[in-house]
């Protein structure tokens, strides 16, 4: 069995994924001698190994009408975050996304996807939208709690 780790705001989803049966439509029998069968050692069952996502973590963004989707991003001092930017409408003002006090101004083509990957250092807030700052979004960066 493998188990997988995804990382979500609230927490850990561990998901399991069943291995494939073994001698598939053989009934599960091994079709060798039994004297061969014998000389084996018993099957063991696998370890399961648990691995956590590299990279940054990803965040699907929506540009629509109604203007930016989601609105607020959680993450902590130290992250990296790759926003996945998608226009869904020309009936907005954010054709560009700029991301304020980082001197990062990006053209957003019509339902194209644009990755964009921040790295927050220090907490506090990244703010992100149109040019004229008339609608937009954020990152609230929270401090890593030391031990």
């Amino acid at each position: 069995m493998q188990i997988y780790l995804i990382p979500l705001a609230a927490g850990l989803v561990l998901a399991a994924a069943p291995t494939q049966a073994q001698h598939a439509g053989h009934g599960g029998g091994d079709s060798r001698p039994q004297a061969e069968q014998a000389h084996q050692a018993p099957a063991r069952e696998k370890t399961p190994t648990l691995s956590l996502p590299t990279g940054p973590r990803q965040v699907q963004v929506s540009i629509g009408e109604a203007g930016f989707d989601p609105k607020e991003i959680h993450a902590n001092a130290g992250d990296s975050v790759t926003l996945r930017i998608t226009r869904v409408t020309d009936n907005t003002c954010a054709k560009e996304v700029n991301f304020s006090g980082r001197g990062v101004q990006v053209a957003v083509p019509l339902g194209q996807e644009l990755k964009i990957t921040i790295d927050v250092n220090e907490p506090g807030v990244v703010r992100f939208g149109c040019l004229s700052g008339a609608d937009g979004a954020v990152i609230k960066v929270a401090e890593i709690a030391r031990r």
